[in-house]
């Protein structure tokens, strides 16, 4: 079914599943078992409850995070080998666990979940200052650049699983009007570049890039950002960018990591840039230095 469409499958029952395999002996433990301990009778006594962890632990296989071995009438739930590759240790990390989930959702192999990453890819061109971030607001922005499939975001329930979805994945932000009662899902993948930024230097010296090539990095590990293979499949239905001009989303993310020290943004003369937005001011940038130790 995958993520958006699942409803029961939130962030949080992922990563119940996962800690508990995290901390298991072989980080497997028999699948019946598993169930019962996820959703014990005197706290959860309803037969519904029994069946979200069933759909919780199924989707976790589906997306990689987990295996399901059988052995003759047996069954066991293992953290997969690419999770365990990608997650060395046993020692929770809260920010390490969401950038494992971002490589397997996003996995170019595995078909599962590439309807949430065509919906981000969408979201992410959207212009910040303008969209509206309402279920109402990005349902009529899907009929109209997209079709009335609205790649899937076809009720308030899988838009509430995408909000979720995509604010633990990093790349959203919530703006909520207190005084009218409102909230606006605003397209921010500013949690997500600051988790990234210390993988992509991390053997660079001189803690600086072109910013052309960080772009070009960024695209091809997250595929869900400026021209990216998920917005390249549907790049006939997106907003017009002009190609040496960075999203609003990639946008605000560089300016507010710039605003908090974490990097510096640079022009140089003579060298290739590209073109971030503030406000309505267009400014060119060559280079970014990575301010962290």
């Amino acid at each position: 079914m995958s993520i958006l469409r699942t409803l029961v499958v939130v962030p949080s029952r992922i990563a119940g599943v996962f800690r508990y395999l995290l901390i298991s002996e072989g980080n497997r433990e028999n699948r019946d078992v598993l169930e019962k301990i996820l959703a014990p009778k005197l706290i959860l006594p309803t037969p519904a409850s029994g069946d979200m962890v069933k759909d919780v632990i199924s989707e976790c296989c589906k997306m990689g995070l987990t295996t399901e071995i059988v052995k003759k009438e047996t069954r066991e739930i293992c953290l997969s080998k690419t999770t365990r590759q990608l997650y060395p240790g046993s020692i929770f990390d809260a920010i390490k666990f969401r950038m494992l989930v971002n490589e397997l959702i996003m996995d170019k192999n595995n078909k599962e979940n590439h309807d949430m990453c065509k919906l981000l890819a969408w979201f992410l061109t959207q212009d910040v200052g303008t969209m509206n971030g309402s279920y109402e607001g990005l349902s009529q922005a899907l009929r109209n650049q997209i079709d009335e499939g609205r790649l899937g975001l076809t009720n308030k329930s899988r838009y509430d699983n995408f909000r979720f979805w995509s604010v633990f994945l990093g790349f959203a932000s919530v703006f909520r009007n207190l005084k009218a009662g409102t909230e606006q899902l605003i397209p921010n993948p500013t949690n997500f570049l600051e988790r990234k930024l210390p993988e992509v230097f991390g053997h660079n010296q001189n803690r600086e890039m072109a910013l052309p090539d960080l772009m070009h990095i960024i695209s091809e590990t997250c595929p869900i950002l400026d021209d990216g293979i998920f917005q390249k499949e549907i790049t006939q239905s997106l907003p017009t960018r002009e190609p040496e001009r960075i999203s609003s989303a990639m946008s605000l993310a560089l300016l507010s990591l710039r605003d908090k020290k974490i990097i510096s943004l640079e022009t140089r003369a003579d060298a290739p840039g590209l073109v971030v937005m503030e406000n309505v001011t267009s400014l060119r940038i060559t280079h970014i230095i990575y301010n962290q130790i």
